[in-house]
């Protein structure tokens, strides 16, 4: 697998991720209890953290520090 193709599948999964934050947004705006909406706050802090981390990769990537 090419490294093209890798940074490809990542960005895909991050735009993912991102869909994922919105409709958990949408979703923290209504009114719910509170062990619902900190369900929601954990969702959106773990999405948003796999997103930080595969722009991390995607980064190492596009600067060769590897898959050479």
């Amino acid at each position: 697998m090419n490294k093209e193709l890798i940074i490809k599948h990542l960005n895909n999964l991050n735009y993912k991720y991102q869909l994922e934050i919105d409709l958990l947004m949408e979703l923290k705006n209504k009114p719910t209890n509170e062990l619902h909406q900190a369900e929601i706050q954990i969702n959106i802090a773990y999405y948003e953290e796999e997103i930080k981390e595969i722009k991390e990769i995607v980064e190492s990537l596009k600067n060769n520090h590897f898959l050479n």
